[in-house]
């Protein structure tokens, strides 16, 4: 039996993704009924074990191969696979003298051992109390329609757009920063205080006046659930104020709270949703003497799945909802958007750093506003928008990458002005620290 064990536990830590495990099956009821029938069987409970993990129920299987170890104490190889579990629900503290001991065991095979040591070093890095990471990228872009602007001789409510106000292509170059910090507080379960601050900057070759920066920070907490859920689950609460200047004139000033909830469905799901409300303060510019009159809040919801279809190939679906209010009618507007993402694997084609991944998005969303634009007008402005992008990112290091996306967006409307199309090609190169 201990030959067995040690076999299917070397199986389970080599293979990188197994089938989900639907709890009601015949196999599922039998196994929870060996382990009641008797508790001291350490093959029944090794079996309800690898349901357990496969079903992404850890809590289960966490007492499973507890009761294994309180009848076969010197089991160093199921001393690793509990290890993992707590790695994988975040009880770090548990988790290290775990797979420790199992490191020094003889009894691993070659291949355990060496997945027991990345494990190791991540435990050692889960137990430190304050963590640092972060990203960096920058890049190119190229708009064939850089300001969203109508063609050319589009008439609006009688007057024909000028030559300035219509579509024009530009090239621009972009920065951005996104840094974290999180800091344990100590508790068994592994909550942590958190500090996020990200930096934007795009800058135009020609137009000038569509440069913008933005700038935010949050302050919160990342609540770790997986103990209480049995799977890996935490709560994000966060409070964050951010700023935007367009021109290099400060343009906007928002601030309030986000409440995430993300949470592993079986072996292959992620899901995750999410709720903010922000109080927005707009500021006049030169270009935009009016824009004050957006002042209001913004708040809405947005629910997403992820699957992994195979070891190389994620879809992703995200619906969200918004709503704007804002001093002016005209400015006010209720959203609805629909995000769809396939992401897949390829082996590196030239070089033999690897692998690529390939992305294509398509999205589509619609906005009503409150009020028409013009005290002549009947009807208030509704948008349309559609997008779909393909993406490829080649490593250049384990931390770096460079991405290359080419993309296109339409926008119907009802108002002409606001009828435009926008065909895109970047070229980034991003690193995490």
């Amino acid at each position: 039996m201990r030959r067995a064990i040690l076999l299917v536990t070397s199986a389970i830590l080599i293979s990188g993704s197994v089938q989900a495990q639907n709890s009601n099956s015949p196999e599922w009821q039998a196994a929870v009924a060996a382990v009641r029938a008797n508790p001291a069987d350490a093959d029944a409970s090794f079996h309800l074990a690898r349901l357990a993990s496969e079903a992404g129920d850890f809590q289960t299987a966490i007492t499973a191969l507890e009761r294994i170890l309180l009848i076969y104490p010197n089991l160093d190889n199921i001393r690793l696979e509990l290890g993992v579990l707590y790695l994988r629900t975040g009880n770090v503290a548990l988790a290290e003298p775990l797979i420790r001991e199992a490191v020094q065991s003889p009894d691993s095979p070659p291949a355990v051992r060496q997945q027991a040591l990345e494990y190791l070093e991540a435990a050692k890095v889960g137990n430190r109390r304050l963590h640092f990471a972060g990203n960096i990228a920058a890049g190119l872009i190229a708009d064939s329609n850089a300001n969203s602007g109508p063609a050319s001789g589009t008439t609006f409510a009688g007057a024909t757009v000028t030559p300035g106000s219509t579509g024009v292509s530009d090239v621009s170059a972009f920065a951005a920063f996104g840094g974290r910090a999180r800091y344990d507080i100590g508790a068994q379960a592994g909550h942590l205080l958190a500090f996020d601050l990200d930096l934007y900057h795009r800058r135009y070759s020609d137009r000038s006046e569509l440069d913008i920066t933005t700038l935010s920070g949050a302050v919160g907490m990342d609540v770790n659930l997986a103990p209480t859920l049995g799977r890996p689950a935490d709560l994000v609460l966060r409070y964050q104020v951010s700023g935007q200047w367009r021109a290099g004139e400060h343009s906007l000033t928002e601030h309030g709270p986000i409440v995430s909830y993300r949470s592993a469905v079986g072996k292959a799901g992620r899901f995750n949703a999410s709720v903010f409300w922000f109080q927005q303060e707009f500021e006049a510019t030169t270009e935009l003497a009016s824009n004050d009159d957006r002042d209001g809040e913004r708040w809405g919801v947005q629910v997403g799945y992820s699957y992994a279809l195979s070891e190389r190939t994620q879809a992703t679906v995200t619906l969200g909802y918004a709503d704007k209010s804002a001093a002016a009618g005209y400015e006010a507007f209720e959203e609805v958007a629909l995000d769809l993402g396939l992401s897949h694997l390829i082996d590196a084609p030239v070089g033999t750093r690897g692998p690529w991944r390939l992305g294509l998005n398509a999205s589509v969303s619609q906005r009503d506003y409150d009020a028409p634009t013009l005290a002549s007008l009947t009807e208030a402005q509704s948008d349309t928008r559609y997008g779909l992008s393909a993406s490829v990112s080649v490593p250049v290091t384990d931390t770096a990458a460079v991405i290359a996306e080419i993309g296109q967006v339409w926008n119907q409307s009802n108002y002409s002005i606001a009828d435009y199309d926008n065909t895109y090609i970047s070229v980034s190169f991003t690193k995490n620290f």
